[in-house]
C-alpha cells in the first residue's frame, strides 16, 4: 500500500511534524501541536509515562506531502493494565473532540494500516481513548478494523457536548430564543451593554494578556469557591498548562480573552479558543459579589455577539449538561469512551483485572449519583 508506519517518542520529532500537523488538525484548537505538546510538558508525571505518537506515512508522495494520518498519543506503563495508549491532552485539561489526525480522503486506507500495526505491535496493551465523538468517522473506521483483527473492543456512552448553530446576525439569534429568554437578553442589551453601562473588552496582544490574565483566574476561583468548588487553577498543574497555552494561542489568532466591565472593574471574563469556524467556549468568571447584576448573561450576549460578527458558524459549548445550554439553544451531540485491548495473553488478564475495578467503580458512581446534586456553572 506505500504506508509506512513511524511510532515517535521525542518531542522533537514530533515538533518537527508542524507543518503536517497544522494541515490535518483542521483548525481545532485541542488537537493543535501547541496544544498538546505544552500539555506533555506540563502534564509528563514520571518515566513511566512516554510519547508514542503514531505517524501513517504514504512514501510514494512528495515528502512535503507523505504524512496521511497522526495518533497524537501517549504511552503510560501500569501495574493493572500493562501499557496503556491514551490521547495527548486527556485527564483534567478535558480536551474536547480528540480524534487520529487524517486526510479525509484517505481514511479508510490510513484506518486499514493502523489496525494492522496495532494488532501486530508488542509495545502497548490497552487503548485507553476518552471523549469520542460519536460522528468521528475516523474513529468509528479505525475501531472497526481492530475489531477484524480480533482485538476485543468496548465502547460505552460518556455525556454530551453542545453546540449553537450560529446564524450571519444578532436578530436573527434572539429568533431563536424562546419569548422570555429574547425579552430578558434584549432588555439586558439595550438597558445595560448599549448603553455603556458595562463595556466589553478583548485581549490584543502580549501585555494585556498579561494584565488581565490574574483577573481571570481571580474570577474563576472566586466564583468556584462561592460554589462550596475547589476551581480549576487550584491545581498547579492546570494553572501552569494553561498560562503557557493561552501565549501560544494569542501569537495564532486562536485566543479570546474577554470580560465585561461595570463600574471600572471586572464583571464577568470569558476564555474561549477560536478556529475559523467555530468559537469553543472554554471557561468563564464572575464576581460572586454581584451575582444580581446578571454578570454570566452579560457575558455571554458579549461573547456569543462577538463570535457573530466575527462569522463563525458554530458556538461550542463543550461537554458538559449545565442547563443553562439547552437555555440558549445550544443542540447536543453524544461522545463515548473506546477501550481496545491487544491480542496478547498478557493483555487479557490484565484486562479483566482492570475491567473489573472500573465497573466495581462504575456501579459505585451510580449507586451516589442521585444523592449528589448537579455541578452549579457560572451562566
Amino acid at each position: 500500500m506505500n504506508l509506512q508506519i513511524q511510532v515517535m517518542d521525542r518531542l522533537e520529532e514530533v515538533e518537527a511534524l508542524r507543518a503536517a500537523w497544522n494541515r490535518l488538525d483542521q483548525g481545532v484548537v485541542f488537537r493543535s501541536l501547541d496544544w498538546v505538546t505544552t500539555w506533555w510538558q506540563h502534564y509528563q508525571r514520571s518515566r513511566r509515562e512516554r510519547l508514542h505518537v503514531v505517524v501513517v506515512r504514504d512514501v510514494s508522495r512528495p515528502i512535503d506531502s507523505q504524512v496521511l494520518a497522526i495518533a497524537p498519543w501517549y504511552a503510560e506503563a501500569t501495574r493493572a493494565r500493562g501499557t496503556v495508549l491514551r490521547w495527548l491532552g486527556s485527564g483534567e485539561v478535558c480536551s474536547d473532540h480528540l480524534t487520529v489526525l487524517c486526510d479525509g480522503e484517505e481514511q479508510r486506507r490510513v484506518a486499514k494500516c493502523l489496525a494492522s500495526y496495532l494488532a501486530e505491535a508488542d509495545d502497548w496493551n490497552r487503548l485507553e481513548l476518552d471523549a469520542i465523538d460519536d460522528q468521528d468517522t475516523m474513529m468509528q473506521l479505525v475501531a472497526d478494523e481492530l475489531q477484524d483483527h480480533d482485538c476485543r473492543l468496548m465502547r460505552r456512552p460518556e455525556g454530551q457536548y453542545w453546540a449553537i448553530d450560529l446564524p450571519a446576525t444578532w436578530d436573527e439569534f434572539l429568533a431563536m430564543q424562546s419569548k422570555s429568554h429574547r425579552k430578558q437578553l434584549r432588555r439586558t442589551d439595550s438597558r445595560v451593554l448599549a448603553s455603556g453601562l458595562a463595556t466589553w473588552h478583548t485581549v490584543t496582544n502580549t501585555e494585556e494578556l498579561n494584565s488581565a490574565w490574574p483577573m481571570f483566574v481571580e474570577l474563576h476561583q472566586r466564583r468556584r469557591n462561592s460554589l462550596g468548588e475547589r476551581g480549576c487553577f487550584a491545581s498547579p498543574r492546570f494553572a501552569s498548562f494553561h498560562a503557557a497555552v493561552a501565549h501560544k494561542l494569542l501569537a495564532n489568532d486562536q485566543l479570546r480573552l474577554g470580560w465585561v466591565e461595570m463600574d471600572g472593574e471586572p464583571l464577568a471574563v470569558e476564555y474561549h479558543f477560536a478556529s475559523p469556524q467555530t468559537i469553543y467556549a472554554y471557561q468563564a468568571g464572575l464576581d460572586p459579589d454581584r451575582v444580581d447584576q446578571n454578570p454570566g448573561r452579560l457575558s455571554c450576549i458579549s461573547a456569543i455577539k462577538q463570535a457573530i460578527e466575527g462569522g463563525h458558524k458554530t458556538f461550542d459549548l463543550l461537554r458538559g449538561d449545565e442547563t443553562y445550554k439547552a437555555h440558549w439553544r445550544a443542540k447536543p451531540s453524544h461522545t463515548y469512551r473506546l477501550r481496545v485491548l491487544a491480542r496478547s495473553h498478557s493483555s487479557n488478564w490484565l484486562a479483566q483485572t482492570a475491567d473489573l475495578a472500573e465497573t466495581m467503580a462504575g456501579a459505585v458512581k451510580a449507586s451516589l449519583r442521585p444523592l449528589v446534586s448537579p455541578t452549579p456553572t457560572t451562566h
